[in-house]
């Protein structure tokens, strides 16, 4: 009996820890740590380079829009689709592209 509430404890740990980073929502979240940067490739083929201190979350696909959240710092390499722009929500405002290689770097309380 307590090998199976353990095991049973064990699979809600995971389920628990798949639903904070996204996976049975639909939706993902990357935060890179300060001292380190990361790289992720979208399900659009777009790539994203984050910066340290820097956190995105996006869909794990992109049925009608490609849309992504993020906080901190990223350099983008969209991949061109002029029919669905690539859109990013900042804090202060959001960046709408069709395809091309840009760095955002939100500044602090500018609007």
């Amino acid at each position: 009996m307590l090998l199976i509430g353990v095991g049973l404890g064990y699979i809600g740990l995971l389920a628990n820890d798949a639903i904070r980073k996204g996976f049975l929502s639909g939706w993902v979240e990357n935060h890179t740590p300060q001292g380190k940067r990361s790289r992720m490739v979208l399900a659009d083929g777009s790539i994203v380079h984050l910066n340290a201190g820097s956190t995105i979350r996006y869909p794990a696909s992109f049925d009608r829009k490609r849309e992504v959240y993020l906080s901190g710092e990223a350099f983008f390499e969209v991949v061109k689709n002029p029919s669905r722009p690539f859109l990013i929500h900042l804090d202060n405002g959001t960046v709408k592209v069709l395809g091309t290689s840009f760095n955002v770097k939100p500044l602090p309380g500018k609007n």
